[in-house]
């Protein structure tokens, strides 16, 4: 496979500074300091008589709130473990790992369990109620209505308009660097790939533990736009090859503004179809996905081609760009 040059992945650095200053925050907060605890891995332990305020995340290793401490906020388990022995203000949230209630035990919300599990002991105060799910995704959606079947039709047919609209808009103003990106993600996919999975799983996670950190948040909305817009940009690329080639193969003489917005409709038309096959569709789109975010960086968003470093190896399966 063609190496990823090194300056394409200067964009992930501050997310990678960022992830270091998340990382500060995963020791329990001093009282009125923060408002939100992260724990990531080893032991953390609430004494018997110390008080922890605000929200506390477990997602690994292990929080402790002996006899006698005290919990004012909500305690989500995501991984790891919680044992708690003295008293929380708030609910018990276990979406994944384990938590412990010891027989000293004072909750004064609601349990709630989904994909983990939780030991309860007898002598156990739990003043709210107790609720197990089956899964994550069950509390998560809970309280969603089911839209109707003609609703969901015309939000689709309105997200292809939207996206149709914005390929027309992109080809007549920006035509350069969308041809660009669009020769990035069909003449070099496993490259594009690889370096859009690289930049997805790198700032997803940091983006989940933002949210989780007062701070931070500004931050963690500000890179989830800059994710989206470079997701929607990376299919308005791949929109406007497909249009182009379907044109060529049609023997059509469309303009590409044109070829952009019938490709591109195509594509998420396609897109939202193949995304009704469970686990099929899901490992397409996120295919398509990785492919249009790394040619994005790839080329800095069409501000350069992206020309691999010339070392007698082909992108493997790569089909070259159109001229």
């Amino acid at each position: 496979m063609t190496p990823v040059p090194t300056h394409h992945l200067r964009p992930l650095l501050l997310c990678l500074l960022l992830g270091l200053l998340v990382t500060g925050c995963s020791t329990p907060a001093q009282t009125g300091r923060y408002s939100a605890t992260l724990i990531t891995q080893q032991d953390h332990v609430v004494e018997d008589g110390q008080v922890l305020v605000g929200d506390t995340v477990v997602a690994g290793g292990t929080v402790v709130l002996e006899e006698g401490a005290e919990h004012r906020g909500t305690v989500t388990v995501l991984a790891g473990e919680a044992r708690i022995s003295g008293r929380v203000a708030g609910d018990l949230t276990v979406l994944g790992g384990t938590a412990t209630l010891t027989g000293t035990a004072e909750l004064t919300g609601d349990v709630v369990s989904a994909g983990g599990s939780i030991a309860r002991d007898p002598g156990a105060v739990v003043r709210g109620t107790t609720t197990e799910e089956p899964s994550p995704a069950t509390v998560l959606e809970r309280g969603r209505e089911p839209r109707a079947a003609g609703e969901r039709a015309l939000w689709s047919l309105l997200g292809v308009a939207v996206m149709a609209g914005l390929a027309w808009l992109a080809a007549r103003l920006v035509p350069r660097p969308l041809h660009r990106t669009s020769a990035a993600a069909t003449g070099f996919p496993v490259v594009s790939g690889a370096l859009g999975t690289l930049v997805l799983i790198t700032a997803l996670p940091l983006v989940a533990s933002m949210i989780f950190t007062l701070f931070l948040i500004p931050v963690a909305g500000i890179v989830l736009l800059g994710l989206g817009a470079a997701t929607v940009y990376g299919l308005l690329a791949v929109g406007r090859a497909l249009g182009v080639r379907a044109a060529r193969r049609l023997g059509r003489t469309w303009s590409t503004p044109v070829a952009a917005a019938l490709g591109t409709a195509v594509l998420v038309a396609a897109l939202q179809l193949i995304g009704l096959v469970p686990f099929a569709g899901a490992a397409v789109t996120g295919i398509v996905v990785v492919v249009a975010v790394g040619a994005g960086f790839l080329t800095g968003f069409g501000l350069r081609p992206y020309t691999p470093p010339d070392d007698g190896i082909d992108d493997g399966g790569a089909l070259h760009a159109e001229g």
